[in-house]
């Protein structure tokens, strides 16, 4: 995370952005002018009241741990970033190795102490970056972000190759594995961040860090925007939507899916791309209720060469959601398509791809969760490759997507791992 560059308007400088992965330009909860209610200034145990984070509800943050020789600078730095997020500065200091800074925040009652349930908490961890430093820059640090919520799901960019996803009981974590520095502030793209959806809140232990291979001391700091942003590769289903397809027919493409009955859905928009991150709207419709399952079909007559469909999916109450991403390619690319078999998978498999040139990748598997659960490092020659592939042993049976980044497109397929 940075601590330098110029004060700007998030919301107006990366409007676009928001557009595109935001429900809203607002987030949830509000963090803004926290007061100190008990203890030390920036030690262990520091209580800060943070005032109408939400009509009726404060927050209560409390610093829980500091280990690894950090300190704390700055309980909600406003300098950069979002103004509206919580942002916690810290310092690592002039040694090799790790350490963090762990929050515990409570939602209360405004004006009180007494615990505040919240139905639904939405979190996003952004720019978990690292820094370079030492002779020719060749030493790192990586940054990493803990969100415990002691319930809920995570979502991130399954095919990210900027952070590593492990899990803990409820404890998600994102670690940095590349110690590059993204941006002058506070960084939003999708490699970088991660976002863990809740319900019956009560409380998050939020734990900042990093791992230093540089051995200087450096100020770092965090971002906790309570806000969902979505992911063009996020495995996340949509609860009233189902069997999102699409099938090549010629020289259109049929895109199909359910709704479930009496949804909640009130627009569907279907969106186009020619690239994994550039959508347009082709095509709008409004959703009547139903009480029975609803099975719809729209047709894409101007398919000239590899598309990338999803759907934009806005509810009663105005969220929005993202489908998955479905790719269609054309005959002549059909050759690049991932290929795995068996596609049940007992034991083992042989994933088939072409490459047009040598390359090293990661090949990955995703659970419905959007939790990586393998993956493998790889290295493909020019022309066809066969991978082999085992199924780990502590993997539990179920279905899972089999995914791998080629010639800077993304490849995948649905398995089952039995």
């Amino acid at each position: 995370m940075k601590t330098n560059g110029t004060l700007v308007n998030a919301f107006m400088a990366i409007a676009c952005f928001f557009v595109s992965v935001s429900a809203s330009a607002q987030a949830d909860y509000v963090f803004k002018n926290p007061s100190l209610e008990s203890g030390q200034n920036l030690k262990v145990n520091a209580v800060y009241r943070f005032p109408s984070v939400k009509t009726g509800v404060d927050a209560l943050v409390k610093i829980t741990n500091m280990t690894g020789g950090f300190t704390m600078t700055n309980i909600d730095r406003t300098a950069d970033g979002f103004g509206d997020a919580f942002q916690p500065e810290y310092r690592v200091p002039a040694i090799l190795g790790s350490g963090y800074v762990e929050f515990l925040i409570t939602f209360v009652q405004a004006g009180t102490n007494n615990v505040a349930i919240q139905s639904k908490v939405n979190t996003t961890a952004l720019d978990i970056d690292g820094a370079t430093g030492g002779a020719g820059n060749l030493l790192k640090l990586y940054e990493f972000n803990m969100i415990d919520m002691g319930t809920g799901l995570i979502d991130y960019n399954t095919v990210g190759k900027a952070l590593a996803i492990t899990t803990q009981g409820t404890a998600y974590t994102a670690t940095n594995t590349t110690g590059v520095m993204v941006g002058s502030s506070v960084d939003t793209a999708q490699d970088i961040r991660y976002t863990v959806l809740g319900t019956n809140v009560s409380s998050i232990t939020y734990r900042v860090g990093s791992n230093n291979l540089i051995g200087s001391s450096t100020p770092r700091y965090a971002s906790l925007y309570f806000q969902r942003m979505n992911y063009s590769f996020s495995t996340l289903p949509i609860r009233d939507l189902q069997n999102f397809k699409a099938t090549k027919k010629s020289a259109s493409v049929e895109l199909g899916w359910d709704l479930v009955a009496n949804t909640t859905i009130e627009t569907i928009i279907v969106e186009k791309a020619v690239s994994a991150n550039k959508f347009n709207s082709i095509g709008e419709m409004w959703v009547e209720k139903d009480p029975r399952t609803v099975s719809i079909k729209f047709m894409d007559n101007h398919f000239s060469g590899t598309s990338y469909y999803r759907l934009k999916v806005i509810n009663t109450n105005g969220f929005i959601e993202y489908s998955n991403v479905i790719v269609i390619r054309s005959e002549e690319q059909k050759t690049n398509v991932l290929k795995v078999y068996p596609s049940l998978i007992t034991s083992s498999a042989t994933v088939s791809v072409n490459a047009s040139k040598t390359q090293s990748t990661q090949l990955q598997v995703v659970d419905m969760f959007g939790r990586v659960i393998s993956k493998q490092t790889i290295h493909l020659t020019e022309g066809n490759n066969n991978i082999s592939y085992s199924k780990p042993a502590s993997v539990q049976a179920g279905n899972y997507v089999m995914a791998i980044s080629v010639d800077e497109k993304i490849q995948s397929q649905k398995v089952i791992l039995q």
